[in-house]
């Protein structure tokens, strides 16, 4: 394909930069049931219990987290864990299954196999029979202790002339060529039956009444799965399959509950690799996630991501009991509080504005928090020049539980924090990224366009009206695009190459307030007052 070049200039608040509607969550995990060859797009509830099983896996917090996000309102791009590694071929997981006998039940001439793996296949049954009321063989794949049937195929008619031989030849080649949404069937290629003419079999069951359970179905150990997050951003990682921006559009990266262990302080493995990502695709946004339990002052939480100095990054603290969906209640971790109640927020809000504060970050289903944060940690975590900031979950007196900062991970720069990096504010991070998305979907729209002013002029026409209702909303003070001979040489118009810059001014948002109040006539004044 072309190649599509956006570069990115941080001059404090200026940048070239991108936007899309599709807030998409990439939620990597381990679920019952459910494909892993690829990432799924799942937009919502049903879907997801449909696909990846009704239940999650005993000690797994996937599924809760994965739900929590559709049912807030924000698609999800879920990859099942069952690996290890993308490139992997040793399974983490195991299929239920049930064989075939042939006649004399001394051989195994075919195995019925649940599709996918893990522990869903244990409540499948299944038959396999001649239906002769029917004149037909079905397989009727049946689910849970009330048999209910969610599968019934057709595998063969059987007409009134046909001999034994024959509908056993019938039989044999439909077993060689079907294939089901629940199960598969295998046939062993050497051993019997090694043609269609000695094929004889024993249906399942016997008596042609009861479906016969599946058995041997096995989740993904979550201590295996935590290993598989941890492997370095590369080709065997399972954070590097969505690196094509050509293939999958995402907006935040997340570990689905997992985490770095208190131990890894100063390494964090999974929030490098999520990292490696966002800084790959340069257009999402890895929320990293402090271990449950690691309390400060034991834990220094300013200190636990040291190996991440990146504005693609930011973290949270501390976890929180929720109330959830299912109304059940749960610890989450901080990135599942930061996107469900950033949910709530868009629902009202564009999603350039800060997502921080009682306006528009207000944990309204949080029981309690893990630790409370008073005001010495929240300065200790915000406002420090020579450590990261992490962004406090806290308790503010009249508002309840409030997200109360929206710092990424990038490191200070120095003494003076009115002159760091406008990028280590989440807001100008997610505007640019917004931004970068526009700006490659139009790059991809015009490809093969000719070289000539009027596809210069249709590019600034798909990129303007998200600019103007950026800055039409209080995202932007201004904006500029140039797409011109300025931009574009002779040279570029020889090798098929479009230039051009998108300057923006992304709005900071206010986090100190210097207030001179004064009371009159009384002698009593009070001046420059921080609040």
């Amino acid at each position: 394909m072309p190649s599509i070049t956006i570069r990115e200039e941080d001059n404090t608040l200026y940048g070239i930069n991108t936007l899309t509607n599709d807030n998409i969550v990439y939620v990597p995990g381990n679920t019952i049931t459910g494909p892993s060859e690829n990432p799924v797009l799942v937009t919502s509830y049903d879907q997801f219990i449909n696909t990846f099983g009704q239940s999650g896996v005993a000690g797994s917090p996937t599924f809760n987290y994965a739900t929590g996000i559709l049912l807030a309102g924000m698609p999800i791009l879920f990859q099942r864990i069952t690996t290890n590694g993308i490139n992997s071929s040793d399974s983490l997981v195991k299929s239920a299954t049930i064989p075939v006998k042939n006649k004399e039940k001394d051989k195994t001439i075919a195995t019925i196999n649940e599709r996918y793996g893990g522990s869903y296949g244990n409540s499948l049954s299944v038959t396999l029979m001649k239906e002769t009321d029917q004149n037909a063989v079905y397989l009727r794949v049946y689910y849970g202790a009330a048999n209910k049937q969610i599968e019934a195929v057709k595998l063969v008619d059987i007409e009134s002339e046909m001999t034994d031989e024959q509908i056993n030849a019938a039989l044999y080649n439909a077993l060689l060529t079907t294939s089901f949404e629940t199960v598969t069937i295998d046939i062993p290629v050497i051993d019997p039956p090694t043609t269609a003419e000695n094929f004889t079999w024993t249906p399942i069951p016997e008596s042609g009444k009861t479906p016969v359970a599946m058995t041997g179905g096995e989740d993904a150990d979550n201590t295996k799965i935590l290993e598989t997050l941890k492997m370095p951003f590369g080709n065997s990682s399972f954070y590097s399959i969505v690196t094509d921006k050509y293939v999958y559009d995402l907006k935040f990266v997340t570990s689905g509950g997992y985490t770095d262990q208190i131990t890894d302080t100063g390494t964090t493995p999974i929030a490098v690799a999520m990292d490696g990502l966002a800084q790959a695709r340069k257009d999402c946004v890895a929320i990293a996630d402090i271990p449950f339990g690691a309390i400060p002052p034991t834990v220094d939480v300013t200190k636990f991501f040291s190996a991440v100095d990146s504005d693609y990054s930011t973290a949270f603290a501390p976890w929180v009991y929720m109330k959830l969906n299912n109304r059940e209640s749960a610890w989450m971790a901080p990135s599942f509080v930061f996107l469900t109640t950033l949910a709530a927020s868009l629902k009202n809000n564009p999603i350039w504005y800060p997502p921080a504060g009682v306006g528009r970050a207000t944990v309204t289903n949080a029981v309690k928090t893990e630790y409370e944060i008073g005001g010495a940690m929240l300065s200790q975590w915000q406002d420090s020049t020579s450590t990261q900031a992490i962004n406090p979950i806290m308790k503010l007196r009249n508002y309840g539980y409030v997200i109360y900062g929206q710092r990424t991970l990038r490191m200070p720069t120095g003494s003076d924090p009115t002159i760091q990096s406008a990028l280590r504010s989440l807001n100008v991070r997610i505007t640019a990224n917004e931004i970068k998305k526009q700006i490659f979907n139009a790059c991809i729209y015009l490809t093969f366009e000719q070289n000539i002013q009027r596809t210069w002029n249709e590019f600034k026409a798909q990129v303007e009206p998200l600019l103007f209702k950026m800055q039409s909303n209080r995202g932007l003070t201004d904006y500029q695009i140039i797409m011109d001979t300025t931009t574009i040489s002779e040279t570029d118009l020889a090798e098929n190459r479009i230039r051009g810059i998108v300057r923006v001014s992304i709005v900071n948002a206010v986090e100190y307030f210097d207030i001179g109040f004064e009371l009159e006539p009384s002698n009593v004044t009070f001046t420059g007052e921080e609040l």
